[in-house]
Order: structure tokens, then C-alpha cells, then sequence
């Protein structure tokens, strides 16, 4: 309660709580939905990348209460309202928040690389695979002591003063800048893998776009820095960080989703697989001696006269990149469309 004797979420001009207590704990429901809904949908078919986004919830959680509990103290009321012990305690568990938004952010980038690999290629020693999970690696360690090396963590939350954490501001502008470019660089190997599988061109966008979604994360993000940069500028201490603390609870809950997201569309197309190939590949099905069926590819018109790859044989075969549909494979949103394959005859033994 505040000091007139009002609920805890009365708004007045000396108290903006009741937003982020709406943001708190709708974000976590938004999580533990999503969460759920991917366990759902990968029960028994775990791999390393559901084992990283498992970690990353775990400090999610963390990082939930720490905000709880700086919710509790004083963090988005005023100084009229609270007292100076009660503010240095907010800043203190704020700051190690935002330790635990960094390791959250890079966790889920390095989750969502694994997810790539287990749906397009085995091989993990593919250059760019391992030169984005280093880079998310880098830059959740790099992030962690951008933001918190040299600062007063009981003074984060003063505003038009610097002096607690010198080049503030420059700090947050190049971790964001980081972060915008790692989110969008993911994309870049989907969009290059994708558009060499031997299919329609719809169903290359549907794949490429569901990987792309990630990108809304750009919004909450660079609203955020907005926000903070303006608090730093003008803002009066502690209350006026809400619009900021309200996007960065936005921004880590919508990486956390959309992590799942290749997984999670699976709910809304219900689709079955009978093989993908990259266009390198040669995918062996029914019997056809004509000149015309020369080229493999994927004809989804020709359902009646087209048959399923035989995984078995393709693994044995090694002309070129495939992707196999097995059983035991990651859910991906590439191996949930239905693809019908037409090939010419060839002599295995």
C-alpha cells in the first residue's frame, strides 16, 4: 500500500506501479503458456535446443522474482512516497535483473541456432553455425559487463546523473545495436538453406517467414532503449523507469516465445511429412522410365503417380545435402509439409 492508505494498485501521479505489476504477471502467463504448448508438442523428442530454452527458463524465473521483489520495495513510485533505503533496494535487485536479461537473451539465440541445425543439417561444424553461436556466446558475456562493469548498482535507477555508471546510455545503444544485428543474422543461413530445397516458392516463404517472426523482438527492443535514453534525459528517479522496465519484460518474454515458435506453428497447420531433398539431392521413389522424369524434384500436383522418400536409402547415399524425415527427428516447420516425390528408377545394388 502506499502512504494514503490506498490499494497497491491505485495510480496516481506518484505511483505508476499498477502497469508493470499488469506486465509482470501477464508476461509470465504468456510464457509458461508457450512453454507448456512446446513441451506438448516435443514430448519425447527432446533435444540440446529445448535442453538450452529449458535453461533459459529457469532464469526467467529468476529474473521474475528479482523484479517481483524490486516491485515490492519501491521500484515505480515516487520519491514522495518511499524512502531512501526503500529505493537503493529496488535499484540493487533492478540491476541484477538486467544481468540475467542478457544471459536469458543470448540463451535463447544459442537455442534457437541448435533448433536450426537439428531441422536443416547434422553437421555441426557447418562455419556459420558456429560463428553465430560463438557470437551469442560473446555477446552475452560482453553484455554482462557492458552494462554492470564500473556502476553503482544502488543508483541505477537515478536519472539526468550519470556519475553512478559513466556513458550509460552509449553503453545500453551498443548492446541493443548488438543485439538487432544477431536477431536478424539467424535469419540469413534459414533463408539460404530454404531456398534450395526443391520446392513451390509459397512454401519456401511459409518456412522462411516462420523463422523471420523472431524479428518482432526488434520492436520491444529498440522501444526500450528509447525509453531508457529519454528516462536518462528527463525522467524524475525511480517512477519514471516504468515505460522502460514494461519493454524490457516485453522484449525478454517475446525471445522466449518465439524461440518456440517453429515448433509452436505446428498447432495451426497440420500438416504431415513424406521427405524433403535439397536440390543437390536425388530422392529415389516409385519406378518411371520415361526421359521427361530425368530431373528430381518435388511435384505436389502428380499425388497419385508420386511416392515417399525412403529415408533408409537416402542415408546411405552420399550425392549431396539431405533432409531426412525420421521418426525420432527435432520438430521443424519444414518437416511438417507434405511433400509428394516423383524420381527415375536406379539400380542400388
Amino acid at each position: 500500500m502506499d502512504s494514503s492508505g490506498n490499494r497497491l494498485t491505485a495510480i496516481s501521479p506518484d505511483n505508476h506501479q499498477p502497469w508493470l505489476w499488469f506486465m509482470h504477471f501477464f508476461s509470465m502467463a504468456f510464457i509458461v503458456l508457450a512453454a507448456c504448448m512446446r513441451a506438448w508438442m516435443k514430448w519425447r523428442q527432446a533435444a540440446l535446443s529445448d535442453a538450452l530454452l529449458f535453461t533459459a527458463h529457469l532464469l526467467y524465473i529468476g529474473y521474475w522474482l528479482v523484479l517481483l521483489f524490486s516491485l515490492i520495495s519501491a521500484l515505480g513510485k515516487s520519491e514522495n512516497i518511499t524512502s531512501t533505503l526503500q529505493e537503493s533496494k529496488a535499484a540493487k535487485l533492478v540491476f541484477a535483473s538486467r544481468i540475467l536479461l542478457v544471459i536469458i537473451l543470448g540463451a535463447t539465440k544459442v537455442s534457437t541456432m541448435f533448433l536450426i541445425r537439428e531441422i536443416f543439417t547434422r553437421d555441426a561444424t557447418k562455419w556459420w553455425f558456429r560463428a553465430i553461436v560463438g557470437a551469442a556466446t560473446v555477446q552475452a558475456a560482453f553484455g554482462a559487463l557492458l552494462l554492470s562493469i564500473e556502476c553503482s548498482p544502488a543508483r541505477i535507477l537515478d536519472a539526468k546523473n550519470n556519475d553512478h555508471c559513466s556513458g550509460n546510455g552509449p553503453r545500453w545503444i551498443v548492446f541493443t545495436v548488438f543485439e538487432a544485428l544477431l536477431e536478424c543474422l539467424m535469419v540469413i543461413p534459414v533463408a539460404i538453406i530454404v531456398m534450395r530445397l526443391q520446392t513451390n516458392l509459397q512454401k519456401k516463404i511459409w518456412a522462411i517467414t516462420v523463422f523471420v517472426c523472431r524479428l518482432v523482438v526488434w520492436v520491444p527492443m529498440w522501444m526500450h532503449l528509447a525509453f531508457y535514453l529519454r528516462f536518462l534525459r528527463s525522467g524524475r528517479n525511480n517512477i519514471d523507469i516504468v515505460p522502460t522496465m514494461i519493454t524490457e519484460e516485453l522484449w525478454v518474454a517475446l525471445a522466449l516465445v518465439l524461440t518456440s515458435t517453429p515448433v509452436l506453428m505446428r498447432v495451426a497447420k497440420k500438416f504431415t511429412t513424406s521427405g524433403i531433398t535439397l536440390s543437390t539431392s536425388k530422392a529415389y521413389g516409385s519406378r518411371e522410365s520415361s526421359s521427361n522424369q530425368k530431373k528430381t524434384g518435388f511435384r505436389p500436383d502428380d499425388v497419385t503417380n508420386s511416392s515417399q522418400v525412403d529415408t533408409h536409402r537416402m542415408r546411405n547415399l552420399n550425392e549431396g545435402a539431405s533432409i531426412e524425415s525420421r521418426a525420432e527427428s527435432q520438430v521443424g516447420i519444414l518437416r511438417q509439409v507434405d511433400f509428394q516425390i516423383s524420381s527415375e528408377s536406379k539400380d542400388l545394388t
